[in-house]
């Protein structure tokens, strides 16, 4: 490694500028094309040989304190400070070349323009696992060597292969599994955080499903004899909803039919009517109010939502009519053992989406629609005699109920 002074790198620095310089100003449009294809073919390596200075003179202005001295934490925040670069390249530039600390022979392969940054980064986050460390250091002369003589996508497949190979006990699918796990987070508006890692078997089940499902909705955009145009989703939004349908398709019965709707928003007449007429006159109140049955938009389960979703869902939505009477209760009964679906529902947007019992705040996929008067003592399956428990508040209950006892309250003692 050549050693130099302040005064040599400055002059290597600007001797470079000027090269560059020289190189830009080039006038390549007019070159035959074996000039220009070849100069092509020298690009990529010239951008690599680059990308090992700035990580070369990032990781050093980092580990010799340079940065520190200059009142910054970090060659990123140097940069970002005393340029217009983005500090992220640099954090990028400064994480690769202290990778390459431990692997000599990648370090020098990238700094002759052999191996790319693309191999680089593929080698360090994939290749290099707690239980391969060793063997890729032992291995660096071969994965040059297939760098050098393999296409990009034909390198990863063999990256692939290696690092099985080099974990026959396979301990990183056993840590994949372990690590397998879905969670999703929802905002008060209703709005979701989906957040998950999945092994290459799960992960390549659920990419199959969601691109085949995302690729049907593509197409039937295309086709879509209503539009002049498609509605040019993004390809985010698309792969979304191609989830969300998946997961719908999941909920059939086997005939087709379903227990009970993914959606349901509880809307009055006249919200709807409003958001309808705003279509054409902005200047229309659309009237939600928390307190009014009349001014009510929110799902199933208290959550309010933007009657914006409500226009969204409109067109292919089904209708279902709860009319509320001078109480703000849904004026409906039947006289049988069994909740029918409708009755439960009408219970649920009396109840906001909420276990009943005073103090609960379980979640809304245990809420329950229970007799207030037992059924075994003659309680009618209505609405009127309807509330909504939690499972566990349910399931506590004992056969007695006393006349009189409030709708909304747990009762001493009571059960359907």
């Amino acid at each position: 490694m050549e050693t130099c002074g302040v005064d040599s790198a400055a002059e290597v620095f600007a001797e470079l500028s000027g090269v560059l310089d020289r190189a830009v100003g080039l006038s390549w449009k007019s070159l035959d094309d074996a000039a220009l294809l070849a100069a092509l073919e020298a690009v990529p390596g010239l951008r690599t040989k680059v990308d090992a200075l700035a990580g070369r003179v990032s990781l050093a202005a980092q580990q010799t304190a340079a940065v520190n001295r200059a009142s910054s934490r970090s060659a990123a925040m140097y940069v970002g400070k005393e340029t217009s670069a983005s500090p992220k390249l640099t954090r990028a530039d400064v994480r690769c070349a202290n990778w390459l600390e431990d692997f000599a022979e990648f370090r020098d392969a990238h700094a002759a323009g052999v191996l790319f940054r693309q191999h680089i980064d593929l080698l360090r986050n994939q290749a290099d696992t707690p239980h391969t460390h060793f063997a890729l250091v032992n291995a660096q002369e071969m994965l040059i060597d297939f760098a050098q003589k393999l296409r990009f996508d034909d390198f990863k497949i063999a990256i692939g292969y290696w690092v099985n190979g080099a974990d026959p006990d396979g301990e990183i699918p056993k840590e994949q599994i372990r690590k397998t796990s879905f969670s999703m987070r929802r905002h008060n508006d209703g709005s979701m955080d989906v957040k998950g890692f999945f092994d290459p078997v799960l992960g390549t089940a659920l990419w199959e499903a969601v691109n085949r499902e995302s690729q049907k909705l593509f197409a039937a955009e295309k086709d879509d004899a209503n539009t002049d145009a498609p509605r040019q989703r993004t390809i985010g939004r698309r792969n979304a909803e191609a989830l969300v349908a998946l997961a719908a398709k999941g909920s059939l019965r086997a005939d087709g039919t379903m227990a009970s709707p993914l959606i349901q928003i509880v809307a009055s007449s006249k919200v709807a009517e409003n958001v309808l007429a705003r279509l054409n006159d902005d200047s229309i109140d659309i009237g939600l109010d928390y307190d009014d049955p009349d001014g009510r938009c929110e799902f199933i389960d208290g959550t309010p939502v933007h009657p914006a979703f409500l226009l969204a869902v409109m067109g292919v939505a089904t209708f279902r009519r709860h009319i509320f009477g001078a109480k703000s209760r849904p004026d409906v009964s039947v006289n049988a053992r069994t909740f029918p679906q409708w009755m439960k529902d009408a219970a649920l947007i009396e109840s906001r989406g909420r276990c009943t019992s005073v103090g609960c705040d379980s979640p809304f996929h245990w809420l329950q629609t229970d007799h207030v008067k037992p059924h075994a003592k003659g309680g009618e399956t209505s609405v009127d005699n309807a509330k909504t428990l939690c499972g566990p508040e349910n399931q506590a209950k004992s056969d007695t109920w006393e006349p009189g006892t409030p709708r909304t309250q747990k009762p001493d003692e009571g059960a359907a």
